[in-house]
């Protein structure tokens, strides 16, 4: 059962367009227990093989550093993989818009209309943190992707995050910088260059 709920939901993961390297997480603890178990079985196996060929059973201390020499190299390479993962996602500039426009909502209470310009690389965490803002703050926000920089006229008001995002805006417009935190950065366009 454990199997075939884990295989299933490996296999919903993998054919979703969007695959963030957290997306497989939860599939874990299922797959722990699949573990467990072949452990357990694997560990009978032996006591009864040791039993039956030798006349005794493995020692406490034996069977604790079986178990370690098995166990415990996965679970060192997930950890370290969880936290370079997690190191990634902290700083892609995608999932910083949340962090930057909570931020600016409290430093700039004024200021509920504006554009989201993103590096246009589909990836939803800008819509969730646009509707998220719209639901708590009563923001207007407009999505705009790199190719549709042009159309946007003076005097708007910006917010980006990463330099893929933030330099088209640059090569079309004059800009005052409003607001900044990290790699994002909310200004208001002065002027087409």
């Amino acid at each position: 059962m454990l199997s075939t709920v884990a295989g299933l939901f490996l296999l919903v993961i993998s054919l979703v367009k969007t695959k963030l390297a957290w997306y497989d997480a939860p599939v874990y603890p299922l797959l722990a227990l699949l573990a467990a178990g072949g452990l357990v079985g694997g560990g009978r196996l032996v006591a009864a093989f040791l039993t039956t060929h030798y006349h005794r059973l493995p020692t406490p201390t034996a069977r604790l550093a079986a178990v370690l020499l098995v166990a415990a190299p996965p679970y060192v390479t997930q950890l370290m993989r969880t936290r370079h993962s997690t190191d990634v996602a902290l700083h892609h500039p995608s999932l910083l818009y949340g962090r930057h426009l909570r931020a600016q909502a409290q430093q700039l209470p004024h200021l509920r209309t504006y554009v989201l310009g993103d590096n246009g690389v589909f990836n939803d965490s800008p819509a969730f943190y646009m509707a998220a803002l719209r639901r708590q703050y009563g923001h207007h926000i407009t999505r705009v992707p790199p190719w549709e920089v042009g159309w946007v006229s003076p005097p708007r008001v910006v917010a980006t995050c990463g330099a893929k995002a933030h330099r088209p805006w640059l090569q079309h417009y004059q800009i005052r910088e409003l607001f900044r935190t990290d790699s994002c950065v909310t200004f208001q366009l002065v002027a087409r260059r």
